[in-house]
């Protein structure tokens, strides 16, 4: 028959500034205390991609950022200045919990990249390790980081990611220029079994 439903707790809410928070969630829970959930999402204003950890049994929830999502790099003003751009991302994200770490994937729409963090909760001041998997190659090779997944077996984390290269050549026989394709990683965890 089934057990009975509790109320719903809230994990995530808006910010004082009304800024809205939680688009676009993804949970895992955590495989050392069932009472706490692990949560990556995105804030509806800025697209910043933030983590939180949602204990069940007090109520209280602890947020990080991880990326703001502004970038510096995408040119200068007219002045000669860094003109920082925000990136829309954290639609396509996913996350796993193995031991002490957290696993992070997520792609930058404006890029066309797909990063990967790592927080390792072991550490005195747990840092996120960011970086770049993929994407915005040169020459280019596609759009990457759509419909992100990860799997943990092993050792190993699994991650693997649609992707599509609406630039690419026809082939010989004249058939249009779309490609599209999965890509799949295999990441080492660290994690000793």
């Amino acid at each position: 028959e089934g057990g009975a439903f509790t109320e719903p707790a809230i994990a995530v809410e808006k910010a004082a500034n009304g800024v809205p928070m939680g688009l676009f969630v993804e949970l895992a829970v955590d495989p050392e205390d069932e009472s706490l959930i692990h949560l990556v999402y995105q804030d509806g204003m800025q697209r910043s991609l933030y983590y939180a950890v949602f204990d069940t049994t007090s109520g209280v929830s602890e947020t990080s950022l991880i990326d703001d999502g502004f970038r510096e790099d995408d040119g200068l003003n007219q002045n000669g200045l860094p003109m920082p751009v925000q990136h829309y991302f954290g639609a396509d994200c996913s996350i796993r919990i193995a031991a002490t770490k957290v696993f992070v994937s997520w792609q930058d729409a404006t890029s066309q990249e797909l990063y990967f963090g790592i927080l390792d909760r072991s550490e005195a001041m747990p840092q996120w390790q960011v970086s770049v998997l993929g994407g915005n190659e040169e020459p280019y090779e596609g759009s990457i980081g759509f419909y992100v997944d990860m799997e943990i077996r092993g050792t190993n984390l699994y991650l693997s990611t649609y992707g599509v290269n609406l630039h690419a050549e026809r082939d010989i026989l004249g058939n249009p220029a779309l490609y599209y394709f999965v890509n799949v990683y295999s990441i080492p965890t660290g994690i000793v079994e």
